[in-house]
């Protein structure tokens, strides 16, 4: 095939190609009998790794569009300020690309080398590369360097078409454009092919394998042959038990972590093993890993076999007892051989063995499973795979550990088993994990995305956002932690909610406050310390005793973990805003309701603790709860419509109305007179809840009556405005509640506190609407107010009255404490996205680096020149991810100088770092060594080889040394230095007397802004040679 079909014919397929619709129909086009008739019968193989370059893992160009738009602006001596030099540096910027090619690198290009490619020699084009050239050619272009891969360019330029120089960029860059996936392609070239790669992640070897049809594939693995390990499929919770058929199935925890394949085999020589470890994507990790964990496994894996375990890496903290998330995985990877951070380390977790060989593993295969003599314990079931992995492997906790699994049996009904699951899920979210993972017990070991289909491993993992509303609720207990990390203190909360509202200037003797639930996550560490101290001195221990209890408790009788160890009295208590899965009926707590798989929000330290919810209103979201089809269901199976039973469980000490008629219903209006015609012309919607104003409680009904009297007309549901009569108003309590909450993501209406309505009566007079007189506003509306209030709700020209301001103030607070910024947000879906992208080549992402290789350091001269050393430094940064500025700013988190020139540069930078110190933002200072070091370990170390020490004498001589930590601590052991602190210590003894010794400790410990007491040390200031420090970890601090 590669010798047979020229690389123009290839290019012409692929524009016919993309100009066709369906897939089906490319897929005729490319396999086509007179196609694969030029063809011939050989491998598929030089065809599909041009056709699907992204599958091609032998070569790695290490070039982007950007990078290849410099090239070849340097080959064809283009300036960058000319009209083709900037179409190609700019190639996604409309004002300069004018054409419909504008963002496809690939088609400007084309647009830009249509007539210079015209003007070549013809006979640089009377032999035309075959498949295989152009193959040879980009091996060569994968295993070169930058001046080397210039040589390649160079030859394309001079031989290819721009329609062919199209496409060679277009797989250079591994994106085609063709309208047509992989899996397609293969599919469509055998039945199995998806299958086999999906196992293997090679190309050559499908091809080379799959060559008939008529013969299928048997999978089999084998170690160091890469695979896509079986994958777990998200369902609902209401559907998790069914996708089991029921079988037996597992469950395990939902670990936060890196899912990698570990390959051990011993060698011929059967002294010694190799063990490889491989990423879900087929990228080996070992010499990432293997120095942190290969020992281990070698440690608990028989001696005798040959195997391929599955399973998550993880990090493990020993002193906090608990993992650390995903994204430490490659720090701690880098410390760890180096004896950094010795109480954290790499830990392996398992829970499956899909191979098995060796002397071995035969004996122990019909042992483990009778009657079964295959050596592909693949097709075994997952309960004989668990079953051979005990015998062959022994657990080291925190190390390399066998995952914790239960199994739930296939005897128990339908309704047992669920919420069997359901009370693990809530363990396991107690205990700080994602989910759950539930796998069938009976089924064998699947590759790929075939298995995620097959439904037989699936994982829960609530979904936050959409749930429940959130929940103001009181601390009324605390129950002791476990463990090390959380063990001797209070680590999850008994909350609770008032059995009726209350006033706060005339409390009764007894409050009335009851249990609601239970919380233990959603909280840091840091947060959980603050709260511990804000309460210790008000804990009392549970007393066993009724009468001894406080009288909100007396009647009720907690069972096992629901009995808290120490109580609180409410005053002395704080709201927490909690939010979960849904509100359940439950008789463990006094509510008679609780919270499914509650979570924190936020401590609520600005609200007083009578603020929380009352028992009405929790009633009243649960009755709004019933009244909606859920998306995602608790209960077992899909919800059917139900008549609600006529007993419904409720609260030991409210036996009052529970259900949503009196809470919903529409007001009699029948015999209300009309009092005036103030709200004429106004439509209003009231929503359920208990309008609190003035120390005054209003319910629905009565606003409706008061609306009614004065004019409005009353809806119960809102009508859209282009229909008649169209909906001005809804009147809403407050922000909380489904309803709110669901209008407010609408958009569509405007919300009202009923304050303004009662003004307007009380004045008799339509007045003006207050910013404070809405809970939500419509754009319109919002624009409108923007131009006569302030972000807080303060009128610009009319003064506010006492209780306006505590009422902006106290809104203004709540917004500081609880509200996520949009930029804290917007990094946590970054965040998100780079987990998800698992590439070598973005190890600079969210680093905003000033490279010093201009003149100047103010912007004011950033003319590049491609000799500077430093200029190929900013080059390397962009390319992996970075972002270079020409300037120093506040954005700054690295400052490159260069190796060099040092100390000049670094005196000329100064006066900017202090600029930015006194703002709180001190970007790292380094070396040119760093990029190169992070180059080379492809992947962004820490500053810390790089330990300047710097001497600034009064001469202005700088004299800077290399010097490793342990200096460092050895010369200021006799000081207590803190986060904070700015070290300063010199090789030279004879500044080590006592004297100096003093003024060094005192120096060391200012802040480095309060100068004014430096004339109180032994020495004069204007005697002191120093005026730099340097503060680890490892970065320079500049006085």
């Amino acid at each position: 095939m590669a010798e047979g079909l020229s690389f123009r014919s290839f290019c012409s397929l692929l524009e016919t190609v993309v100009k066709t619709s369906k897939p089906e129909a490319k897929l005729k086009l490319i396999f086509s009998p007179s196609f694969r008739k030029t063809c011939g019968s050989s491998s598929l193989y030089p065809l599909l790794r041009l056709l699907c370059p992204h599958l091609d893992r032998e070569r790695t160009y290490k070039l982007k569009e950007k990078k290849i738009a410099m090239l070849y602006v340097e080959i064809l001596g283009l300036s960058p300020t000319a009209a083709d030099g900037k179409k190609l540096l700019h190639w996604t910027d409309p004002t300069i690309v004018t054409s419909r090619a504008v963002g496809d690198f690939a088609s400007v290009l084309q647009e830009v080398m249509e007539v210079r490619s015209k003007a070549l020699s013809t006979t640089s084009h009377g032999n035309t590369y075959s498949l295989q050239d152009v193959n040879n050619i980009l091996d060569t272009l994968a295993s070169q360097e930058k001046d080397a891969q210039k040589k390649v360019f160079l030859q394309l330029i001079t031989h290819c078409t721009a329609e062919e120089q199209k496409w060679l960029m277009r797989i250079i860059v591994k994106d085609m454009k063709i309208g047509l996936r992989h899996e397609r392609v293969l599919q469509f070239m055998h039945p199995d092919a998806m299958e086999m790669f999906n196992h293997t992640n090679d190309l050559q070897k499908v091809c080379s394998e799959l060559t008939n049809s008529m013969v299928r594939y048997v999978p089999q693995i084998s170690p160091f042959q890469v695979f896509t390990p079986m994958l777990a499929k998200r369902v609902t919770f209401g559907d998790c038990t069914k996708a089991m058929n029921g079988n037996p199935f597992y469950m395990e925890p939902k670990l936060d972590g890196e899912r990698i394949t570990c390959h051990v085999k011993r060698k011929e020589d059967g002294s010694t093993r190799e063990i490889q470890l491989f990423s879900r994507n087929g990228i080996n990790y070992t010499e990432k890993y293997g120095p942190c964990i290969s020992s281990y496994v070698n440690a608990q894996v028989r001696s005798d076999v040959d195997c391929i375990l599955d399973g998550e890496m993880l990090v493990w903290d020993s002193i906090e007892f608990r993992y650390y998330p995903f994204g430490s995985l490659k720090t701690v990877a880098s410390e760890q051989p180096q004896g950094i951070n010795p109480h954290r380390w790499m830990c392996y977790v398992v829970w499956d063995v899909v191979y098995l060989g060796g002397p071995a593993a035969s004996k122990l295969i019909s042992d483990t499973c009778p009657g079964v003599s295959t050596s592909n314990i693949m097709g075994l079931p997952l309960s004989s795979r668990l079953g051979l992995l005990d015998r062959i492997f022994t657990s080291s906790p925190n190390r390399v550990m066998k995952i914790e699994q239960t199994l739930v049996p296939a005897n128990l009904s339908d309704q047992e088993r669920h919420e069997l699951v359901m009370t693990n899920v809530d363990a396991r979210l107690s205990a700080g994990y994602e989910g759950l993972i539930l796998k069938d017990a009976t089924s064998h070991y699947m590759c790929g995305e075939v298995s995620r289909k097959s439904q037989k491993w699936i994982k829960l993992k609530p979904d936050y956002e959409g749930m429940t509303q959130h929940l103001d609720v009181i601390v009324l207990g605390g129950y002791y932690g476990e463990g090390k990390r959380r063990g001797g203190a209070v680590s999850h909360f008994l909350l609770g909610v008032l059995q009726h509202s209350i006033s706060p200037t005339s409390l009764p003797d007894n409050i009335p406050v009851i249990s609601f639930c239970k919380v233990g996550t959603g909280y840091s560490l840091e947060e959980l310390d603050a709260l511990r101290t804000h309460l210790a001195p008000h804990w009392r221990p549970w007393e066993p005793n009724n009468d001894k209890r406080p009288v909100h408790f007396r009647d009720w009788s907690p069972k096992g973990d629901v009995r808290p160890d120490v109580l609180l009295e409410p005053q002395n208590s704080v709201c927490m805003e909690i939010y979960g899965f849904e509100l359940t009926y439950s008789t463990q707590f006094q509510t008679g309701l609780t919270l499914r798989f509650p979570r924190l929000k936020a401590i609520r330290y600005d609200k007083d603790w009578h603020e929380c919810l009352t028992l009405a209103q929790l009633n009243a979201l649960k009755g709004q709860q019933l009244g909606q089809k859920r998306a995602i269901d608790v209960q077992f199976g899909e919800q059917k419509q139900k008549k609600l039973k006529t007993t419904q469980p409720r609260s030991t000490l409210d036996r009052g109305h529970v259900g949503v008629s009196l809470e919903y219903s529409q007001a009699n209006i029948e015999h209300v007179a009309q009092e005036s015609k103030l709200f004429l012309g106004l439509t209003c919607s009231v929503l359920p809840g208990k309008f609190m104003t003035q120390g005054q409680s209003f319910t629905k009904q009565t606003v409706e009556q008061l609306l009614f009297a004065h004019g409005a007309t009353v809806v119960q549901n809102p009508h859209p405005k282009l229909h008649a009569p169209a909906t001005t108003f809804i009147v809403a309590a407050s922000s909380d509640g489904v309803k709110v909450q669901n209008y407010i993501k609408q958009g569509t209406y405007d919300i009202l506190k009923v304050d303004w309505f009662l003004r307007c009566v009380e004045l008799q007079s339509k007045e003006a609407w207050k910013a404070t007189d809405y809970i939500f506003t419509t754009p319109e509306t919002a624009a409108k107010l923007k131009s006569l209030y302030d972000c807080y709700g303060d009128h610009y020209t009319t003064p506010l009255n006492l209780s306006e301001l505590q009422t902006i103030l106290k809104s203004a607070h709540f917004t500081v404490n609880t509200t996520k910024s949009w930029q804290s947000q917007l990094k946590a879906m970054e965040d998100e996205v780079q987990e998800a992208i698992e590439t070598p080549v973005n190890f600079f992402w969210r680093c905003v680096i000033y490279v010093d290789e201009f003149p100047t350091i103010d912007g004011s001269d950033t003319k590049e020149d491609p000799l500077n050393p430093m200029h190929h430094v900013a080059q390397c940064i962009r390319l992996y991810g970075g972002v270079v500025v020409d300037s120093i700013k506040p954005i700054v988190s690295h400052i490159v100088l260069p190796d060099d020139n040092v100390s000049e540069r670094l005196e000329l930078i100064r006066p900017a770092i202090q600029h930015l110190r006194r703002s709180g933002k001190e970007p790292v200072v380094t070396t040119a060594k760093w990029v190169q070091a992070c180059l080379d370990d492809k992947q962004q170390n820490e500053v810390q080889t790089f330990w300047l020490s710097f001497l600034l004498c009064h001469s202005k001589q700088v004299i800077y040394s290399v010097s490793p930590p342990y200096q460092a601590y050895t010369k200021l052991n006799y000081a207590s230095i803190s986060e904070r602190t700015h070290w300063m210590w010199t090789d030279d003894d004879s500044f080590q007397t006592p004297m100096l010794r003093q003024a060094t400790l005192q120096l060391a410990t200012l802040s480095l802004f309060a100068w004014s007491i430096v004339p109180q040390l032994s020495l004069p200031y204007g005697q002191f040679p120093w005026d730099v420090f340097i503060c680890p970890p490892n970065q320079v601090l500049i006085a």
